[in-house]
């Protein structure tokens, strides 16, 4: 029986992996086809590869190559500032699923997840109604939560 238990304690964190792989892979994405394309201007490759080698943007390793979640990119295709910050700061190309899970989790301090958030940030900035200051204040939440994931535990 001390076996067993042991077996699923040893066990639950690839469980875990596995199931924060499952619900991020549902969230919308793209290719790499579709990031290259994406862009008013279009993309290299080598471009992409280069962001992804820096932590700029978030790519997610498949079988087949990568998948890049949509909420990094506007309309026109380009990637976010506070996006590029925040994946160079979280260390993206080192631990693609682990930035993800960040991005696609509910943070108390921000009152929502972040992927949502940098949307709603974005809408923000481009209403009538709204000035940039908004905006800006949503991005720097956003790097000020992802700076205290990596801060020292107080």
């Amino acid at each position: 029986m001390l076996l067993d238990e042991s077996e699923q304690v040893l066990a639950a964190p690839a469980r875990l992996r596995a199931a924060v792989r499952r619900q991020v892979l549902e969230e919308p994405m793209f290719s790499e086809d579709e990031v290259v394309e994406a862009g008013r201007v279009r993309l290299d490759i080598r471009d992409i590869d280069t962001w992804r080698a820096d932590s700029m943007l978030l790519a997610l390793p498949t079988g087949d190559g990568y998948l890049y979640p949509q909420f990094q990119f506007d309309q026109d295709g380009s990637l976010y500032e506070v996006v590029q910050r925040v994946n160079q700061h979280l260390r993206a190309a080192d631990d693609p699923w682990g930035v993800a899970s960040w991005w696609f989790s509910e943070h108390v301090r921000l009152g929502g997840r972040p992927a949502d958030l940098m949307r709603t940030a974005v809408t923000v900035g481009e209403g009538v109604d709204s000035s940039d200051d908004g905006a800006r204040r949503r991005a720097a939440a956003l790097f000020a939560a992802a700076q205290a994931m990596t801060g020292p535990v107080r």
